[in-house]
């Protein structure tokens, strides 16, 4: 899930086989701006068990996706921007 907190910086989770996953003991990373070095975001960083999730969901989505008109895959990405 994206999140923002009270510090106006925005938080990602990992979205892995259409569900927003976060262990316990999740780790982050920051990302920051260029400019002025001010934290703007953390991100998730994908453990090895969440990575080897995200690519099987992935091979498994391909054989579906691939007959994917373009119109509907740019529906799916807008859907994702809300």
């Amino acid at each position: 899930m994206v999140y923002q907190t009270t510090n106006h910086v925005l938080t990602a989770d990992l979205f892995i086989n259409g569900k927003w996953i976060k262990d316990e003991d999740q780790a982050y990373f920051e990302s920051l701006n260029p400019a002025t070095g001010d934290v703007v975001g953390r991100c998730a960083s994908a453990s090895t068990e969440q990575i080897k999730l995200a690519v099987d969901s992935a091979h498994k989505a391909f054989k579906s996706w691939k007959n994917t008109s373009i119109p509907e895959r740019a529906n799916y990405l807008w859907k994702a921007v809300d």
